[in-house]
């Protein structure tokens, strides 16, 4: 299955000015780039950049930052969306 994919446009916002500023020129190199950073918890995670500024993130800011960058470039099909899970003592043996 080939992953959807978009050109950046730097002019579009600040996650897509980061994105060019790092060189970063589609959708696919922002997504490969967000996956491979370390899950952490971000120092600010009401500054959508927290992901580059820490270099991690959780999830929650992860998705968000693509989310963001989607928007910013007029993909409005690419949604973010919540997954809710009940975890118990359990869950950690699996």
């Amino acid at each position: 299955m080939e992953m959807y994919n978009f050109t950046i446009n730097g002019e579009n916002g600040t996650v897509s000015r980061k994105c060019i500023e790092l060189n970063i020129r589609d959708f696919h190199t922002a997504a490969r780039l967000v996956a491979e950073l370390s899950y952490k918890r971000n120092s600010d995670k009401n500054n959508i950049l927290c992901v580059f500024d820490d270099q991690g993130g959780t999830c929650s800011t992860k998705h968000a930052v693509l989310r963001k960058l989607a928007l910013e470039n007029n993909e409005n099909h690419i949604k973010l969306m919540l997954g809710i899970f009940k975890m118990d003592s359990n869950y950690a043996r699996l």
